[in-house]
């Protein structure tokens, strides 16, 4: 086995590095604060990178080694630090693009308030203002989970204010289409965000936004808007159809997660608890029932959450446990 003293240091580093980074990535008040705690993720992820394969084999329970290995993190731990910096690293690219999002917007914005003040088109300011309005729709897309997000509604106030101080609000055949558009549009992106699962809680989650955010869009139109008000609650009954969807599986994802922590937690009690228990008959039955039982929760895990394709494996190395045992 390597040597207990280099697996336990990398992993220290490891752990502070990466609570480092979180702290910094969770907490950033500006965006030099997201590039230190990338600098700092990337920092731990070598020195979790560093812990030789066999011993990350033996924590996780995969090694063949007919030895315990002996050290003051257990397997859970780190499969959680894995999982943690896996998550982290998500965290940073979505911030990353919706930074990069943000400032195109506000490049392209700054241009186009220069372009309507130097149009002297009616036409032409008509077409400047349809793109000036989508470009702030724009703001809504980025990601509430991001910091660029919360910049970019913070920026959308006075970009707001600009916009009616110098168009003012048009006739109300245009509003309606305003906020038809914008709720589409959030519906839209939901659609392409929901393509592509599994996804984790927090995913769910800004998928869930934008849905009620086109809710959000369609109830702004009056009830004194017959027919706009009658086309808006024709849209929003498929909506909130779309929002219940989404809210069951973020449930469903929320239940396999908690169910794959327990089986977690059960598989490191049985290791501790079996280390130097003789195979006599009854503790060979009862190393069965204990193992059997993690399976039973491993199996309530949705086969369309982030903690399916490891739960099984996990199962697949009980069952094998379970064979073995009955063996002897």
């Amino acid at each position: 086995m390597p040597s207990q003293i280099i697996v336990e240091n990398n992993f220290k580093k490891a752990l502070n590095l990466t609570e480092q980074a979180e702290q910094l990535i969770d907490n950033a008040t500006d965006f030099p604060d997201l590039e230190l705690g990338s600098q700092r993720l990337q920092e731990g992820k070598i020195y979790l990178d560093n812990i030789p394969i066999i011993a990350q084999q033996e924590l996780m329970g995969y090694g063949g080694s007919r030895f315990f290995y002996r050290s003051s993190f257990s397997g859970s731990q780190f499969l959680e630090m894995r999982r943690k910096v896996g998550e982290l690293e998500a965290k940073i690219f979505q911030g990353n693009n919706a930074k990069t999002t943000l400032n195109r917007l506000e490049t392209q914005l700054t241009e186009i308030k220069n372009q309507y003040q130097n149009s002297n088109s009616d036409q032409e300011r008509r077409q400047i203002i349809q793109q000036w309005r989508t470009m702030l729709n724009e703001f809504n897309l980025i990601s509430p989970s991001t910091f660029a997000g919360t910049i970019a509604q913070q920026k959308l106030v006075a970009h707001q204010l600009d916009f009616e101080d110098m168009v003012g609000f048009s006739a109300n055949n245009e509003r309606l289409a305003t906020f038809v558009s914008t709720a589409q549009d959030f519906a839209n992106l939901a659609k392409v965000r929901s393509q592509n699962s599994p996804y984790t809680v927090s995913e769910w989650s800004d998928i869930e936004d934008f849905w009620q955010k086109a809710i959000n869009e369609l109830n702004k139109i009056p009830s004194t808007d017959l027919e706009g008000y009658r086309q808006a609650n024709r849209i929003i009954v498929e909506y909130e159809d779309s929002l219940r969807d989404v809210r069951l599986r973020k449930e469903r994802e929320e239940n396999s997660l908690r169910n794959f922590n327990k089986a977690e937690d059960l598989i490191n009690n049985y290791r501790s608890s079996t280390v130097n228990m003789e195979d006599s008959p009854n503790n060979i039955n009862r190393r069965i029932v204990q193992i059997q039982e993690i399976i039973n929760i491993l199996q309530d895990i949705d086969p369309n959450s982030t903690s399916y394709a490891e739960a099984q494996m996990l199962i697949s190395d009980a069952q094998n446990q379970i064979n073995s045992l009955k063996s002897r």
